[in-house]
């Protein structure tokens, strides 16, 4: 993101209230622990890497739409 980064969108998203509960994955090149700490603690569901898996990726989109839909998918980040 060329302005803001993506910790940045998702600190603004758990103050608005109209998409603080949008299940939220991370995804990126570069990531030092402050900044996986920093996208669990404000409310990120997982960290995912690059290069991406897309099969990994695909999995959990649906992992986290059966769970907002009331499934039992894990939950947090890493899962």
């Amino acid at each position: 993101l060329p302005e803001v980064t993506g910790l940045e969108v998702l600190e603004a998203m758990t103050r608005d209230a109209r998409v603080a509960r949008v299940p939220v994955l991370m995804m990126g090149a570069q990531a030092g622990e402050a900044d996986l700490r920093r996208a669990i603690a404000l409310g990120a569901r997982r960290w995912m890497s690059m290069p991406l898996d897309v099969p990994e990726v695909v999995a959990e989109v649906r992992r986290q739409m059966v769970e907002a839909q009331g499934g039992s998918a894990a939950r947090g980040a890493g899962h």
